[in-house]
């Protein structure tokens, strides 16, 4: 299995793990800004446990995704060139 296979199949598992939120924790928007953030900081150091190489993988991408059933965050593309 190559690298980019294994990458997608790590986050699928992590985004179908995540899936039973039933909606964004928090009352405000900055509650629910925290808990997203939060989340993101989970599923990136879960996916650096199981995956180390992904690190700088994603150090050097345009950018990513956390995707959960609920919650979704993309973050902005930096250009680098």
């Amino acid at each position: 299995m190559n690298s980019s296979t294994r990458i997608g199949c790590i986050l699928l598992y992590l985004v179908i793990s995540m899936s039973g939120c039933a909606s964004i924790p928090g009352n405000t928007g900055q509650e629910q800004a925290k808990a997203i953030d939060a989340l993101v900081e989970r599923t990136l150091a879960d996916l650096y446990k199981q995956e180390p190489k992904t690190k700088e993988n994603i150090a050097n991408s345009a950018g990513y995704a956390i995707i959960s059933g609920k919650i979704t965050k993309i973050t902005k593309a930096e250009n680098r060139g």
